[in-house]
């Protein structure tokens, strides 16, 4: 386009992936990922976290600038970027858009970071927290959420994906309800009800509670640090 070499390699550019030159700073993965897809050839999509985290999906950790990106690409290839960590065996898997860029299926990608080195692999309480998300998109999420998991009995770690899964419930709202609910009943806590409306004796609204051991008469709530610092919060 006429660009010249030395405006090519101008401090004042930033270098989202390698050939790829912006005018703006990288600060969200949606940016990063955009920025290394305009330098990317053939078919490809994003996997594992960095797919979870373009969809909005919790991680178990959040993405900072400069962090690998993960590609997924069809067999045998697999990007050695510099910026990259490379998957193959993309022709296994659906891909769907997220922002204008190709994605693993979530329900896929649950259980590409279930199954992997067991190094890799996601905790069980970040994995759940996955899990409940993607069922909180409704049904049809949750059907082929079950569906892409149901047929990997007996292959490497499939046990770790099967107890993950086990503990997937419909009804939580937040990553971090879903986290310590896990801690919870792994710990042989009973099993709550999640996000339940709590009514007086004469019928009157008490609250809404992250976890109700209704028999028990016990509630469990995740408070971030908004309810503590936010005082009307900290009030109700």
């Amino acid at each position: 386009l006429g660009v010249g070499r030395s405006r090519l390699a101008h401090a004042s550019l930033h270098r989202p992936a390698r050939g790829v030159r912006s005018r703006d700073a990288v600060m969200t993965v949606v940016e990063a990922a955009a920025g290394l897809a305009t330098a990317m050839p053939g078919r490809f999509a994003f996997s594992h976290d960095t797919a979870a985290l373009i969809m909005g999906l919790p991680t178990p950790r959040p993405w900072t600038p400069g962090a690998r990106l993960h590609i997924m690409q069809e067999s045998p290839l697999r990007s050695r970027r510099p910026e990259v960590n490379g998957h193959r065996g993309l022709e296994r898997r659906r891909v769907i858009l997220a922002h204008g860029l190709p994605v693993i299926h979530p329900a896929q990608v649950f259980l590409d970071v279930a199954v992997a080195r067991a190094d890799r692999r996601w905790p069980a309480p970040d994995l759940v927290a996955l899990g409940d998300a993607i069922s909180r998109w409704g049904p049809a999420w949750r059907q082929s959420f079950v569906a892409a998991t149901s047929g990997y009995a007996g292959r490497p770690g499939a046990a770790y994906l099967s107890s993950a899964l086990a503990l997937v419930r419909v009804g939580a709202e937040s990553p971090m309800e879903s986290r310590t609910r896990v801690v919870l009943v792994t710990a042989g806590l009973p099993e709550p009800e999640l996000n339940q409306d709590v009514f007086s004796p004469t019928g009157a609204w008490l609250g809404r509670v992250d976890m109700l051991w209704r028999r028990a008469r016990v509630i469990g709530e995740y408070e971030g640090d908004a309810h503590r610092s936010d005082r009307k919060r900290w009030r109700a």
